[in-house]
């Protein structure tokens, strides 16, 4: 492939199941990149010592949490059809694409992402803290750990929306530069009502940019 060229971008969303969901961000890239040597597509890659694909991925996923919508862009030759055709028979247990598209340009996932929506299963349900007068109030602090140190923080300006239903909660996330956690929030919750042994399961479920249209809507229709 010329580089001198302008390269077609191909623009794909793609599921991230287990047993996927124990690899690192770097480790899925990794994946992505010897799947596309396997496949033979014809990808860009970059110029160097040590070449690689031209492969741009949106946000990383905490280790152990499920996504049904990760997304990333490629500079390639290659029809969308080609490319799920050859990749996702090559590509590691847990990540397949779902859909691909043509596109003009790289349209930068990782900075267009403001919030993301997550479902949350539960294994009991449990009576949690009203979820409507989070929302009313202005500040919201919690408590976690990160890196062995215990850090408090208000983050009520990054839930914009939080329900429950039975077993299964949907919290709407800020995933900007000044994202919240899904599992640091639950883990808040469970912890004010004494619940922390109760187990739950976090699924990705859309993300959106600052209009809060969803990717799929912006990027796929």
């Amino acid at each position: 492939m010329n580089s001198e060229q302008k390269i077609p971008v191909l623009l794909c969303k793609f599921e991230k199941k287990n047993p996927a969901i124990y690899s690192s961000h770097l480790a899925v890239m990794r994946s992505f990149n010897m799947a596309i040597r396997r496949a033979g597509l014809s990808i860009a890659y970059s110029t160097g010592f040590n070449p690689h694909p031209r492969l741009f991925l949106s946000q990383p996923m905490p280790v152990g949490q499920e996504s049904e919508c990760e997304y990333f862009a490629a500079e390639s030759d290659d029809s969308p059809t080609t490319l799920i055709k050859k990749i996702n028979p090559v590509l590691q247990e847990g990540i397949k694409i779902l859909k691909c598209v043509n596109a003009d340009k790289n349209p930068n996932f990782v900075a267009n992402s403001f919030a993301s929506r997550y479902e949350i299963v539960l294994d009991k349900k449990v009576k949690l803290p009203d979820f409507a007068e989070i929302l009313k109030a202005d500040t919201y602090p919690i408590s976690f750990e990160h890196k062995g140190e215990n850090i408090t923080k208000d983050v009520r300006s990054m839930i914009f929306d939080m329900k429950q239903k039975d077993n299964v909660c949907e919290f709407t996330l800020s995933s900007s530069s000044h994202s919240l956690r899904p599992d640091r929030l639950m883990n808040h919750l469970l912890k004010l009502i004494n619940a922390e042994n109760v187990c739950y399961s976090v699924i990705k479920k859309e993300v959106f940019d600052k209009s809060f249209t969803s990717f799929d809507k912006l990027f796929f229709a």
